[in-house]
């Protein structure tokens, strides 16, 4: 929230506050961004902190620059500006076939192997919708009345964001959690939770722009949808045989985590003799969006109305932030409050807030949970990429190494992964490319004498755009030499997204393909998916916030009522390693 400056002590300080077109005698002017205080701000000749009336000193036809940390905001000819133009708000799309073509096509790139505890891939963008989602994320997240009408005063947490190392170049679905958002959430004490349309229902409100756009009503033949008034899900309705109807309904957490999700499964038709069945699931969330308890409660067949049996997962948290310290799972099998079943997993962080140790603890209720089943040791470089760990599993005395070394070869970075078991070993060695484009992984299959036994190898090609249009995958079963299996998945797209998935395989190396299959996704005028392997779809009634609901049509947070948009935004990468299991009969 913006304050009004009612005193000056300074004589200067007045004659510098008279706006863009004001002077001083050492030549500096006064720009402002008006809807904006606190931020950093650098030109070619001054740097500091924008006031608490977003004004700034800048000399005349300098360039200015807009910060949070290392984050930068926008950049502009110094001078008055808005918030709105600053961050180009007003530029924002409001046709949904561009809307739902941006979401779907971030350029997807890969992590070096395992770098860390959890690695593995990442989608980065330099996508503008998904960085002005980040950024407004951020603002939101800093502003001191959490009131974006007014503008954003991120004045009291200067000494949190002042060496502030955040990447906008992850989709606005993985921005928070991403390492880095995670080790600032720990460190500042200050949350990026929140819904994950609300960076951009605000942006397009402040712009006073909108986006009209039709929800998806029903799968043809299939499920029924309706939505909430930030245009979630909140039921789906589907025939589940012809004598079995169920439905599940919705609720939301104020950060958009889901809350509640009943599945009821009733008779259907006058001859039905189904037995009604029920499952309800619950859960809780931290300050910062994390998770705390996720309860599975199962209710007797036929009798709805009374309680079977009883799952609970409970989770801690660092300083109860975000660096998840203890998982506990207990089962009430009958009900009776009465735990049958005790498990957890204690973990433990070094300085750098990377996992150091990872144990997992068995019993028949919390207060026995004294067994110990296994634990992880983990090791880091100078560089703090992960090294190495040992998983002990001490209920059937048998142990695991994992290491990990990291180099270059011919300026690509090659991340190889070992894992010694007690009758083997697996080597995968990953090649990824300068612009962190991932161009080949080779599994081996090794004795414990290092003599390889067979390999398979999948390579991935790219299009102009970044992404993924070819993955082609390699089995040697033997390691003589011979290829003994092949298969190839060929992607294309349209502005819209992904259009096909072509694979063929060949499964005795004949050079002959004895598998085929291609998955065609079409698009409605407004880039909706009409149809795709998992059927066609139907859409009516305007949604109440149209970003909103775009957002949340291709968020994969609830499994079941939105599988075509997995397929089409989840990772190409992993649909590659997927081609000898993908679709019907393969």
């Amino acid at each position: 929230m913006f304050k009004k400056v009612i005193l000056l002590t300074s004589a200067g300080l007045l004659a510098a506050c008279g706006g863009g077109s004001g002077g001083s005698s050492d030549g500096l002017k006064t720009g402002k961004v008006e809807g904006l205080a606190g931020a950093a701000y650098r030109t070619e000749s001054q740097s500091g902190l924008l006031n608490s009336n977003g004004e700034y000193r800048y000399k005349d036809g300098e360039t200015v620059s807009i910060l949070v940390g290392n984050v930068e905001l926008g950049s502009r000819r110094a001078g008055n500006t808005t918030l709105v133009q600053l961050l180009d708000l007003n530029k924002l799309p409001e046709d949904p076939a561009v809307v739902r073509g941006l979401l779907r096509l971030p350029e997807y790139s890969r992590d070096l192997l395992r770098t860390s505890y959890q690695g593995g891939l990442s989608q980065l963008t330099s996508n503008n919708l998904h960085m002005t989602s980040n950024k407004m994320r951020l603002l939101i997240a800093l502003d001191d009345d959490d009131n974006a009408a007014n503008g954003f005063d991120i004045s009291a947490h200067q000494a949190a964001f002042n060496n502030l190392e955040l990447d906008l170049n992850h989709t606005l679905y993985q921005f928070a959690t991403s390492d880095a958002a995670m080790a600032f959430q720990h460190t500042s004490g200050i949350s990026l939770a929140m819904d994950n349309a609300r960076p951009l229902r605000e942006a397009y409100a402040l712009a006073q722009l909108s986006v009209e756009v039709p929800q998806r009503m029903r799968v043809e033949n299939g499920a029924e949808f309706s939505y909430d008034t930030l245009s979630r899900v909140a039921s789906k309705t589907q025939l589940d045989g012809p004598d079995v109807q169920t439905t599940n309904t919705y609720t939301y957490s104020n950060t958009g985590g889901l809350l509640s999700e009943v599945q009821i499964s009733e008779p259907y038709g006058e001859s039905s003799t189904f037995s009604p069945t029920k499952l309800a699931y619950s859960y809780s969330y931290n300050d910062f969006g994390q998770p705390l308890s996720y309860q599975t409660d199962q209710y007797v067949k036929g009798n709805i109305s009374q309680l079977q049996s009883t799952r609970l997962e409970s989770r801690s948290y660092l300083n109860n932030r975000v660096l998840l310290t203890r998982t506990q799972n207990t089962e009430d099998d009958n009900a009776d409050g009465q735990t049958n079943h005790s498990r957890s997993v204690r973990r433990e962080y070094n300085e750098q807030l990377q996992l150091t140790s990872s144990k997992t603890f068995t019993g028949t209720n919390i207060e026995d949970e004294t067994f110990s089943y296994g634990e992880y040791e983990l090791v880091y470089d100078d560089q703090n990429r992960l090294t190495g760990y040992e998983y002990e599993n001490t209920n059937s005395s048998t142990l695991q190494s994992y290491q990990f070394n990291y180099q270059q070869v011919d300026g690509n970075s090659v991340a190889t992964r070992t894992v010694t078991r007690a009758a083997d070993k697996r080597v995968t060695e990953e090649t990824i490319s300068p612009n962190g484009k991932l161009l080949k992984r080779v599994l081996r299959t090794l004795t414990l004498q290092d003599e390889v036994t067979a390999a398979t190898t999948v390579y991935y090609s790219y299009n102009d755009g970044g992404l993924i249009s070819e993955c082609r995958l390699e089995e040697d079963n033997n390691n003589d030499g011979n290829i003994d299996a092949t298969a190839r998945s060929q992607l294309s797209y349209s502005g819209f997204g992904l259009s096909t998935i072509a694979t063929t395989k060949d499964t005795n190396g004949d050079g002959t393909p004895d598998a085929e299959l291609t998955h065609n996704f079409i698009y409605g005028d407004d880039g909706e998916v009409v149809s795709s392997a998992y059927g066609s779809f139907v859409y009516g009634n305007n949604a109440e916030n149209g970003i909103s609901y775009l957002i949340n049509e291709y968020s994969n947070e609830i499994s079941g009522f939105s599988a075509d948009e997995k397929l089409v935004v989840s990772s190409q990468s992993n649909k590659c390693e997927q081609i000898f299991t993908y679709g019907e009969n393969f």
